[in-house]
């Protein structure tokens, strides 16, 4: 007959306490630096900065066109002999995806998640006025999961700025702007809960933000604010920890996708 040892249950808990410091992303090892949730109280003056960011946030649509339905059997009967011959039929039909996106550049520049508009044939933004314009994409990283659109727009648009990450670390103050249908406009307060690291030949660099705010269908592609309304993070609500928690693409990885691409203007 086995013998089982018995181990306490504590031992389990601190393995599991140490395997949650560790996430692993596209086989990079990725150490996060955390604290305990604690709320924030911000004041009317970060409400009343945050408030003017309304007009740069987006609704992003896009659809896929001609894909097969599931069978349907039908059923068609002779008139004249009246004999019955029983087939399928498959309908063609489109996906539909939507999500937030944010002004980046007055001319018209909006980053957005790469979940939303993968293998999309068709873009549209809606400005916060109504206003619709078809988009295209400008850069794409499936792995980062953002994606930089650009639309023609006739008038200047109000970019978010990106705020300087060097001194980002948890327990910093953020704010997101809804864009559920339930709290669309709204903005939530909560703090950077998690800061994921990794080393380079460069140094280290932030690779993902998690955070301790709520998020609700349709909130993916949205800002994670500081208090001065400076673009922290965008949501990536296709990132979710096994206990529910959110994470943020860092606005870092998102600034120098942007040079980039103003790089490569320049020199063509």
């Amino acid at each position: 007959m086995k013998e089982f040892k018995h181990i306490p249950v504590n031992i389990y808990q601190e393995k599991a306490q140490m395997i949650r410091k560790i996430h692993v992303v596209a086989m990079t090892i990725i150490f996060f630096t955390t604290i305990p949730y604690s709320p924030i109280n911000a004041g009317s003056n970060a409400i009343e900065t945050l408030t003017q960011r309304l007009d740069s946030i987006v609704t992003v649509r896009s659809k896929v066109f001609d894909l097969p339905s599931a069978p349907e059997a039908q059923v068609a009967i002779d008139p004249q002999t009246g004999s019955m011959a029983v087939g399928t039929v498959r309908h063609l039909q489109y996906q539909e995806k939507n999500g937030a996106g944010v002004i980046i550049s007055v001319d018209g520049r909006i980053v957005t998640n790469t979940h939303i508009i993968f293998g999309a044939q068709q873009i549209t933004v809606t400005l916060r006025d109504g206003t619709q314009r078809p988009a295209q994409v400008l850069f794409i990283s499936r792995k980062d999961d953002f994606s930089i659109l650009k639309i023609e727009a006739d008038r200047p648009l109000p970019p978010v700025d990106f705020a300087d990450l060097s001194r980002l670390a948890p327990g910093d103050a953020i704010a997101t702007i809804g864009h559920s249908d339930i709290l669309a406009g709204t903005i939530s307060g909560g703090v950077i809960s998690g800061v994921g690291t990794r080393q380079t030949e460069q140094g280290t660099e932030i690779e993902l933000l998690r955070l301790n705010i709520n998020h609700y269908a349709g909130d993916s592609g949205g800002p994670v604010l500081d208090q001065n309304g400076q673009l922290v993070g965008l949501i990536s609500a296709k990132r979710l920890s096994a206990d529910r928690q959110l994470f943020a693409i860092p606005a870092d990885k998102i600034h120098f996708a942007d040079i980039n691409l103003d790089n490569h203007s320049k020199n063509q």
